[in-house]
């Protein structure tokens, strides 16, 4: 937890706030507005104030006091959301304001590593002797240069300070101040900070506006799609890395089903195809890309590999045999839904051990930089606003096979649709590139070593300043998945209706093995208790496995219960098909208004629970519980679970309806609801994780925000992004 803040400002006031956004096309957008909750300053502001164009990624930043600046290095992270100072590092920025006696200067500070002097300020000069305008905040000197008063930092978690500077000096100031200063031969220290408003405590205009506020600093977080050939979400610039399992084919059959046969290497990359004499009747295998995406980028791919043999293409794709050379295809794209089909029908010719491998498929745009880029800018784009990234079907966690290290995903793996899913290099590269915070989910079957394994590389890879949330499976509670049977007969706590009190015990030595692992670190490890949302009692149960004192499972190294936040208005239950059909078929009513009012308060259909309104019950009733085992409350999973079941999926009427209903105006306002009712003035919800980011809708449900990448816009996606900016 972080510690409280170091607050000076009057508790009820009116702002003007200027807010810097630290990113090559940032403003310094100064607002006005009425406060009405004194621990939320940021949430209400109107524009009021000129708008000063900054480009941080040029000469905005300069060294600080001529000779300090040594060995240091200034870094603009999150798309311009943190700052990170490390080294010897002495910087200012250009930034104009007149200081008043009620000037207040806000923001969040971290550091993983203690120098000489921490600390942030303002300047009328580039001499910071000649006044004591920096507040120092951390660091191993108590120089008298610097204002001490807030020199209170300790740990390595964010702390926010709200400092009234006017009550130290007022006038005109020129530069923001910045000082990492650790005067050794090999410096280390490191600043972060993040959320800098410069604002004033007397404002007078409380009309309303917006303010952005930074995805890093946001409650909310996304899950993000299974890795597959059919999936919109196209995160990855190599095509490959999301095709299909091979398939064992001849020229009267699509598929053999002779997948035991193959003869794979290691990465699953194909050997050898059979001889004529061989007992098996696939003689080419082929695999699919893109399948049912429609849209997705056309125009010239070029396929690279190693090896020897003959690749082949169809339905979207066409080889270009003149530009084409040994190692390189060329292929032209024109996109449909019967995407990319590559088939293998010569492999290691010479018998040598030189078979076809390590292919890849790129726009021919990305050739000389995808591997260094590694992710679809249009996903980047998609996902850098959320605070977290939730990796649980990436990971493919439901049902995963995976035990020992050795056999974990890895990144030369010909793809990350199938086989254990994404590496956690890969993993943990996504989460430094948009700054967000990663949840990991450890496979079920999971040993010791691999636990400590993969929590030691998350602590040698992700940056500094990020968290990880991490998970002992998914849904353990539910007969739904292998893995609540495989706790049941395999885990640490024997005897009858033993399986959550097993999902307990492993998940608190889970929780031990990560902590360890980080050391004084362990502040940054999250430990997640999942529980079934809609039965009290599994988190009784789970909660209160076999403690051997009677410590709070806080003590245990548990850091928050997981919940859902999903809502479907009972909607597309079996018994309500009829009541369904009887909307749509009759042109007197309005069939969307239906719906969207039975999933907003069940008064339609007369049902109660699961809908927008009734969530408030359980999302407080669960704080209820969290906080006697001191926990913080998190929803792994939210939103719209609208989806037909039992057989009402195969109504096709009604799936289409479903999709439809999913893309009215009116599901911004459930999502809106849905969040603001989340949000609790303890502090005790701390994250809400949407699920999905990008989806293609379908008769199993409409769970992406988006339906495609290249989608910039839907109700639901706009909603949670305007959660993220009102901050």
């Amino acid at each position: 937890m972080a510690e409280p803040a170091a607050t000076i400002a009057p508790p009820t006031q009116q702002v003007l706030k200027m807010d810097i956004d630290l990113s090559s096309e940032a403003q310094v957008m100064g607002e006005i507005g009425a406060v009405t909750n004194p621990d939320h300053q940021s949430d209400a502001l109107v524009k009021g104030v000129t708008a000063a164009n900054l480009d941080f990624s040029s000469q905005n930043f300069s060294s600080y006091n001529y000779n300090q600046d040594k060995e240091g290095t200034l870094q603009v992270q999150d798309g311009g959301k943190t700052l990170n100072l490390s080294g010897n590092a002495w910087k200012k920025m250009d930034f104009s304001y007149e200081v008043t006696s009620d000037t207040v200067l806000e923001f969040d500070f971290r550091s993983s590593s203690e120098g000489d002097i921490h600390s942030i300020g303002l300047d009328d000069d580039n001499n910071f002797g000649n006044s004591i305008s920096n507040f120092a905040l951390y660091g191993t000197q108590s120089n008298a240069n610097w204002n001490q008063d807030f020199n209170n930092y300790s740990g390595t978690d964010w702390k926010n300070y709200s400092i009234n500077v006017g009550e130290y000096f007022t006038g005109q100031m020129n530069y923001l101040t910045l000082v990492n200063d650790h005067d050794v031969s090999n410096p280390d220290a490191t600043s972060y900070l993040r959320n800098v408003k410069v604002y004033e405590a007397n404002g007078n205009d409380s009309s309303g506006g917006n303010e952005k506020t930074f995805g890093s600093h946001s409650p909310l977080g996304t899950n993000l799609n299974h890795i597959a050939d059919w999936s919109t979400e196209m995160p990855f610039l190599d095509a490959f890395k999301s095709s299909r399992e091979w398939m064992t084919q001849n020229k009267d059959s699509w598929g053999t089903n002779e997948r035991d046969k193959l003869d794979l290497d290691e990465n699953g990359w194909i050997k050898s195809l059979p001889a004529p004499e061989d007992s098996a009747d696939y003689t080419y295998v082929g695999t699919l890309l893109r399948r049912e995406i429609g849209n997705y980028p056309e125009g010239k791919y070029v396929v690279l590999y190693d090896g020897k043999g003959t690749i082949e293409y169809g339905f979207d794709a066409q080889k270009n045999e003149d530009a084409s050379t040994s190692g390189r295809d060329v292929i032209n794209v024109n996109p449909s839904d019967q995407g990319i089909y590559l088939k293998i029908t010569s492999t290691d010719p010479n018998q040598t051990g030189n078979y076809l491998r390590n292919i890849r498929v790129v726009p021919a745009e990305y050739e000389d930089n995808y591997s260094e880029k590694i992710f679809n800018p249009k996903f980047i784009d998609k996902i850098e606003n959320f605070s977290t990234l939730r990796f649980m079907d990436w990971m493919e966690t439901n049902n995963s096979d995976q035990s020992e290290w050795a056999n974990r995903p890895k990144v030369e793996d010909a793809s990350y649709a199938y086989g254990g899913g994404v590496p956690v290099e890969t993993m943990v590269e996504l989460a430094n590139r948009v700054d967000a915070n990663p949840w990991f989910n450890m496979p079920h079957k999971a040993t010791d070593q691999y636990i400590k394994n993969f929590a030691q590389f998350v602590k040698n890879g992700l940056d500094s300043n990020l968290d990880s949330y991490v998970e002992y499976s998914n849904e353990v509670w539910n007969p739904e998945f292998e893995q609540y049977y495989w706790v049941t007969d395999n885990g640490p706590v024997s005897g009858e209706n033993m399986p959550h009190k097993s999902y307990g015990v492993r998940t608190a030595q889970m929780s031990e093995i990560w902590k360890d692992v980080f050391g004084q670190q362990s502040n940054r490890v999250k430990s997640v208790m999942g529980t079934q949302t809609s039965n009290r009692k599994v988190a009784e149960k789970v909660l209160n496995y076999e403690k051997w004192d009677q410590s709070t499972d806080y003590e245990y190294g548990i850091d928050a219960l997981g919940i859902t936040g999903y809502f479907d208005g009972r909607l597309v239950e079996p018994e309500y098909e009829s009541d369904i059909e009887t909307w749509l078929n009759n042109p007197n009513i309005d069939e969307f208004d239906k719906a969207l009012t039975q999933l907003r308060d069940g008064s339609v259909l007369g049902t109660e629970g699961n809908n927008v309104e009734d969530m408030a019950n359980y999302f407080n009733d669960y704080s209820e519980i969290a906080e006697e085992e001191g926990l913080e409350v998190v929803a792994y999973e939210g939103g719209s679970s609208v989806a037909g079941e039992g057989g009402v999926q195969n109504n096709k009427k009604i799936t289409d309806f479903l999709i439809e209903l999913h893309r009215q105006p009116e599901f911004y306002n459930l999502y809106k609801d849905m969040l603001d009712t989340w949000e609790d003035s303890e502090g005790a919800r701390t994250l809400f994780m949407n699920f999905v980011d990008i989806g293609k809708p379908s008769k199993w449900g409409s769970w992406g925000a988006l339906e495609h990448v290249d989608q910039e816009s839907s109700p639901r996606y706009d909603a949670l992004i305007d959660f993220i900016n009102k901050g």
